[in-house]
């Protein structure tokens, strides 16, 4: 009996000293498809808090970090009196409003969520009008037809539209870029279903916020924003008729 309590202390002992594996980062498209599972988890935290979370990898094996984050820490956003700012000079409280150019109107700035990553690879776009952003792979933009398409969709001239409704076309892309920096996103409009209603503008581009962004993995061919809501929680997809 003393032999099998040695054994069983050794073995113990053996578990807690062997090195801890580094658990390696998930793949943008991964993490938004489990988002919703972690969202109040990632809305509890703010900006610059380090957040990560283990999840199951997509091999259904191993785990991996998702980041509550999307996009550069540089990255300006319009607010809704026309003025840009990037996201660390503005308070995440509902206090703070941003530009919608798709609906023209302003939108309530609720919640900033951020994370600082190590060589992600993430996507890297720069755009005819000269705008640039470096983004999580499923980043959504806003194509003519007014439905959400994800970062690692674009291709080499895919058209978006920019904060005045016109088209711009993709002139570069790396897929996978090594990014070392604090990456981030936002809720907006909080209180509205609407999938129209979580449109923002990044770097003079139209993008989705961290709802939308959601919404967006559950929907295969990307998010109608003239009729569709937003996924909230265990929510799905509706028509907003």
């Amino acid at each position: 009996m003393q032999y099998f309590i040695l054994v069983k202390i050794f073995l113990f002992f053996t578990f807690l000293t062997q090195p801890v594996q580094a658990v390696p980062a998930c793949p943008g498209s991964h993490c938004s498809k489990v988002s919703a599972i972690f969202y109040k988890f990632c809305t509890d935290n703010g900006l610059g808090s380090n957040v990560k979370f283990p999840v199951i990898a997509p091999d259904g094996n191993s785990n991996c970090e998702c980041n509550c984050s999307c996009f550069s820490l540089d990255t300006e956003l319009t607010l809704g009196s026309g003025v840009w700012s990037t996201l660390p000079e503005l308070t995440a409280n509902g206090s703070e409003f941003l530009l919608n150019p798709l609906t023209a109107k302003s939108v309530s700035l609720d919640k900033a969520l951020g994370s600082k990553v190590d060589k992600v690879s993430v996507v890297k776009v720069k755009f005819s009008n000269g705008s640039e952003l470096v983004v999580s792979e499923n980043h959504t933009f806003v194509t003519p037809e007014k439905v959400t398409i994800m970062a690692e969709e674009l291709v080499l001239g895919a058209t978006v539209l920019d904060d005045d409704l016109g088209d711009v076309r993709v002139i570069s892309i790396d897929k996978a870029y090594a990014y070392t920096g604090s990456l981030a996103n936002v809720i907006t409009a909080s209180s509205s279903m609407k999938a129209e209603d979580h449109v923002i503008s990044t770097n003079g581009i139209l993008s989705g916020d961290w709802l939308l962004q959601i919404t967006s993995d559950t929907v295969k061919g990307g998010v109608d924003l003239r009729t569709q809501e937003i996924v909230k929680m265990d929510r799905t997809p509706v028509d907003s008729k």
